[in-house]
């Protein structure tokens, strides 16, 4: 298929479900667009939507989609038309709270906005955002709830700009907080490499906690892409420092992501190790995080999975 037959296609099935009212179709086709940066489908996607028959429950996410989309593209008039659309919105929820205000952060050092719309923005944002600490910390709350959501493209951006803030005011433990969240959003967008730099130069740069989490990144990372040698050394190294200072859940995800990776590599007895010890571990403590966790169901599926593979 030659490229502008492709276009074409892309054109005619947003178009489709559109007539069709398709509309958790066309969100998730589009989510995923802005995820992969495809950019076709998403200045198609962004001509083409009109939310003229949308459903109410759609109106929040729709709107945020338009203005993802309007950034990305550098379409100053629509950046402005839809972040207006989103302020206008009453009584918003928590989350959605935090996704606006992350976009008002993004937009007022956004080129793709007029000087005079950054600058009123300025003048009716300066006490919520007049001070960069304010201003990192409404983008690390938006890039937490995209992540929880599933917008990951979202959450990436907004840790990005976040972690330019700290490193420009030179806040290291923010900015290892900022990097292994970035870290997070690069693995879920399949960006290996960009996720390992992420997660060891806030390994580098963190406290000892956030160097062990920082571990538990690295191997999710090679994990995923079956090293399991350099996934299991990053693991322990983990452990040991949840170990040594006190931190029982830390010590119990490491036990998990143990258990979980012997039992993917075949090493069914050493995760069958690892699971005897997890139970132990949570049976000893009285720490609400650790037992809302790891929960008996939990364990029950991976004892599940371990008969299987077994």
């Amino acid at each position: 298929m030659t490229e502008r037959l492709r276009e074409r296609a892309i054109v005619d099935s947003i178009g489709a479900m559109i007539r069709r009212k398709e509309w958790a179709n066309i969100h998730e086709q589009w989510q995923a667009a802005l995820d992969t940066d495809e950019r076709w489908f998403i200045a198609a996607a962004l001509r083409q939507f009109r939310a003229h028959d949308l459903p109410d429950e759609y109106n929040f996410e729709f709107e945020a989609l338009r203005l993802e989309s309007a950034l990305r593209l550098g379409i100053s008039s629509l950046v402005e038309i839809h972040l207006r659309a989103l302020l206008r919105l009453r009584q918003p929820t928590p989350e959605q709270q935090s996704i606006i205000e992350g976009y008002v952060v993004r937009v007022l050092d956004s080129p793709a906005t007029s000087t005079s719309f950054r600058a009123q923005l300025r003048v009716t944002n300066s006490a919520r955002f007049g001070t960069p600490t304010a201003a990192a910390e409404a983008l690390m709350n938006c890039g937490r709830v995209s992540l929880a959501q599933g917008h990951i493209g979202r959450a990436e951006a907004a840790f990005a700009q976040a972690l330019s803030i700290y490193e420009q005011h030179n806040n290291t433990p923010l900015l290892s907080e900022a990097l292994h969240q970035l870290g997070i959003a690069q693995r879920l967008l399949n960006k290996p490499d960009a996720a390992v730099a992420s997660f060891h130069r806030a390994y580098e740069i963190g406290e000892p906690r956030q160097q062990a989490a920082a571990l538990l990144g690295l191997a999710d990372v090679y994990g995923a892409a079956q090293q399991y040698q350099p996934a299991e050394q990053h693991l322990q190294q983990a452990w040991t420092i949840y170990e040594q200072t006190g931190h029982v859940f830390g010590q119990a995800d490491v036990l998990l992501g143990l258990a979980q990776l012997y039992l993917i590599s075949g090493q069914l007895e050493s995760a069958q190790q690892c699971l005897n010890d997890l139970r132990t571990l949570v049976a000893s403590t009285a720490d609400p995080q650790v037992n809302e966790t790891f929960t008996p169901q939990m364990f029950e599926a991976l004892e599940n999975r371990l008969g299987l593979a077994a």
